[in-house]
């Protein structure tokens, strides 16, 4: 169990986690849809989630180097079902480069 307390200076407060298991199944489906998007594409990410209370809003965890090419495919991932999409700026260094790129 989480131990509700305040954010501390600098920090944010956590947004409840949805466990993949617990996700229905067509937000499940839309979030896969998005990281396949962004693997064909070769933008390095860290995770995707969907936030908000109807889970409208496709947040991508990335560094900012990728901030052009998630703006490119932005209209894509909100053909899948999102209002908006968000970028996360993952910390330097924290971010893997895709394994493989291009068209599977």
């Amino acid at each position: 169990m989480t131990e509700n307390r305040a954010p501390e200076d600098g920090e944010r407060p956590a947004e409840p986690a949805l466990e993949p298991e617990t996700l229905p199944g067509s937000l499940r489906w839309r979030l896969a849809a998005v990281r396949t998007l962004l693997d064909r594409a070769c933008v390095a990410y860290t995770a995707v989630r969907a936030a908000g209370k109807e889970h409208e809003i496709a947040v991508v965890e990335a560094p900012s180097t990728e901030v052009t090419a998630l703006a490119s495919l932005a209209r894509e991932i909100r053909v899948l079902g999102f209002r908006f999409v968000t970028l996360d700026l993952a910390p330097a260094g924290r971010v893997p480069p895709p394994a493989a790129c291009g068209p599977q």
